[in-house]
């Protein structure tokens, strides 16, 4: 990430001119080199195209895979919503995305039935998603107290 972000600011926003009369396409004086020599590769130079609209993207990531001073938006997972509280907490970035799966109830079908009928297809891997019909009464299984 340090050498997305050092891409993306080697242009300033400024630094296209497109002077027909001067024969410039852009401002070299705003344009920066980065010489960037990581453990399996290096980057030299500017980026070959200028920087986006709105300067940088916005990164998303899990905490434990990139640091959080590289992240815009930690995604964040957790059993039940204390978990979720705490990994959004932990993750110190200014921004949190937490993953809830959930299943409803239709006219047709409870959400345990229609989670057995994904589940025939392809496995639901349990990552603490509540499936109930009766909220108030699986309160204490769906932890959401």
């Amino acid at each position: 990430m340090e050498v997305v972000r050092a891409l993306w600011d080697s242009w300033e926003d400024d630094v296209v001119i497109r002077s027909v009369a001067t024969s410039r396409y852009l401002d070299r004086e705003r344009l920066h080199h980065i010489d960037f020599t990581g453990e399996t590769y290096a980057v030299k130079g500017p980026a070959i195209v200028p920087r986006p609209p709105q300067g940088q993207l916005v990164v998303l990531g899990q905490p434990d895979r990139v640091p959080a001073g590289q992240l815009d938006v930690a995604l964040v997972v957790g059993r039940d919503l204390t978990a979720v509280a705490t990994a959004a907490v932990a993750a110190g970035t200014p921004r949190v995305f937490a993953e809830v799966e959930v299943a409803l109830d239709t006219p047709d079908a409870t959400a345990e039935k229609r989670v057995g009928d994904l589940e025939r297809h392809a496995p639901w891997t349990d990552r603490g998603g509540c499936v109930t019909s009766e909220p108030q009464s699986n309160r204490s299984r769906c932890s959401l107290s």
